[in-house]
């Protein structure tokens, strides 16, 4: 990539305007390549890092799981490492580019093979001025979205149009033509198959979808503006588990219902319909789940009043058969039956 960069065809002097997304060890590479050629600092509208490490013994795991990491290997066994990285952390913060160049970050949340994670958050977020997110993938599919409804697509796209005014305005024209909101959050892959079929029975029943900014996974009622910015959608699809941390504690599986108690309070006076699944429903009737774990006004504006429906997903290896898809436009349709598409 470094070689890429430097290369006479590559003339990015020749652009008024930069955006680098980087992933791993091109972080790296390009936080370099800034660092000795500082005079094409004013071009850089930002970075976009994925799970780029900024310290750490990261070397070995990537060089082991890498097919292709005979250059690596080299450079590993060439220099320290740490004092490599400690160096372009100083170097970085005392130059310039520590409050001209905005950098987000967003962090792999799996292992890879079911071992370990190959970067961990606090060495991703190093350095990251303008944000930071986790993402429930590993450490390289993570840069290889499903679709462009996956979390790591949605999260760059609504970063990339906070840096470019243009993009912006094209996202609130898409916000101005659909009805139904899809949330932004990380649900993990088995989450976005069980989204995405979702969706396209929704777009089958007709209504033009879009997908709201990406959501916080601690939620307050002063983040409203992530889900959307001016036109106020029928009804918001979303994972029960927006908000769930990491860990299946009980601590953690109360946090997450209190988050999306804290969403739906948020909205309750938007008259917006929800459409909820999880495979929480499965043990306990959304109804009664709703009952237990909301508030009596939530239960009341939401579930008696008919503005909410809690999907069950009882297997997600068969969310696919036509049988669930049935199910979920006879859901859907009950919900928007007073709204015509």
């Amino acid at each position: 990539m470094e070689i890429e960069l430097r290369s006479p065809d590559v003339n990015i002097q020749a652009y008024e305007e930069v955006l680098f997304v980087a992933h791993s060890m091109g972080g790296l590479v390009v936080r370099q390549y800034l660092l000795a050629n500082p005079d094409i600092a004013n071009q850089v509208k930002g970075l976009f890092l994925f799970a780029t490490p900024m310290k750490g013994s990261f070397f070995a795991d990537v060089l082991r799981l890498s097919s292709s990491g005979s250059l690596a290997r080299q450079m590993s066994k060439s220099f320290d490492v740490s004092t490599f990285l400690s160096d372009m952390r100083d170097r970085w913060r005392e130059s310039e580019f520590g409050y001209m160049i905005r950098s987000f970050c967003a962090a792999e949340t799996e292992p890879v093979y079911r071992v370990s994670r190959v970067v961990e958050a606090e060495s991703a977020e190093l350095l990251c001025n303008s944000g930071f997110v986790r993402i429930d993938e590993d450490h390289f599919s993570i840069v290889k979205p499903a679709s462009s409804r996956s979390f790591s697509h949605s999260v760059l796209r609504d970063w990339f149009a906070q840096i470019f005014p243009d993009a912006r305005q094209l996202l609130l024209q898409e916000e101005s033509e659909a009805t139904v909101l899809v949330a932004n959050c990380s649900v993990g892959k088995l989450g976005e198959i069980v989204e995405a079929t979702i969706i396209e029975e929704v777009e089958i029943l007709g209504y033009q979808i879009r997908s709201s900014g990406f959501l916080p996974r601690d939620w307050r009622s002063s983040y409203r503006n992530t889900l959307w910015r001016d036109k106020v959608p029928e009804v918001i699809i979303i994972h029960l588990g927006c908000f769930h941390e990491e860990g299946t504690s009980d601590e953690a599986y109360a946090e997450r219902t209190r988050d999306f108690r804290n969403l739906l309070a948020t909205i309750i006076e938007t008259n917006v319909k929800v459409f909820v699944y999880s495979r929480a429903f499965r043990d306990l009737d959304g109804q009664e789940f709703f009952r237990r774990y909301m508030t009596p006004q939530i239960f009341e504006k939401y579930i008696v009043s008919g503005r909410l429906v809690a999907f069950p997903v009882r297997s997600i290896q068969r969310f696919g058969s036509e049988k669930t898809r049935t199910e979920v436009r006879t859901a859907f349709n009950g919900l928007m039956a007073d709204v015509l598409p």
